[in-house]
């Protein structure tokens, strides 16, 4: 409810389809223990029970499917992430030597991908606008999509201990 009054669709289609999967996984365990302790107490009314349980199997078949979908949906999601992560890691590898990058994730927008993350670079390295274009437009042009790089750009400090 909160979700839907946040206007958070996304979140509150997850939020209904956990609460349903739930329902339906707690009446189809309590459905097999009743069949397999024998447990029918209304022997006269079989037909009506058989159509209550193909009821709960077409539910459990339909949320299956369902689930499955997100589940593949959630897949391809993270390996994209992990494709763009290692494309841009290399790339950013190539033009800022010894810098990396952390916590990317991906965002579709309207007409883009954009890219969030955490750049760290040594704090003797330069990186002019010029240069995040550049990186910019290499990511793009090897993921093949039209890419937005969000970074947080972190200066780094590295010490040597001496002996």
């Amino acid at each position: 409810g909160m979700q839907l009054w946040w206007g958070s669709w996304a979140l509150a289609w997850g939020a209904t389809l956990l609460f349903v999967t739930n329902l339906v996984a707690i009446l189809a365990v309590g459905v097999i223990l009743f069949i397999f302790y024998g447990f029918n107490p209304h022997r006269n009314e079989t037909e009506s029970s058989l159509k209550k349980l193909g009821f709960l199997f077409v539910m459990l078949l339909g949320l299956w499917f369902v689930l499955s979908y997100n589940l593949q949906q959630i897949q391809q999601q993270r390996l994209a992430v992990k494709t763009a992560q290692t494309e841009i890691q290399t790339i950013v590898s190539e033009r800022i030597p010894g810098s990396h990058i952390k916590n990317v994730n991906l965002r579709e927008d309207e007409d883009a991908l954009v890219v969030t993350g955490t750049l760290y670079i040594s704090e003797a390295q330069t990186l002019s606008r010029e240069e995040f274009n550049e990186i910019e437009a290499a990511v793009s042009a090897q993921l093949e999509r039209q890419i937005y790089l969000d970074l947080d750009l972190v200066r780094t400090l590295s010490f040597k201990s001496s002996n």
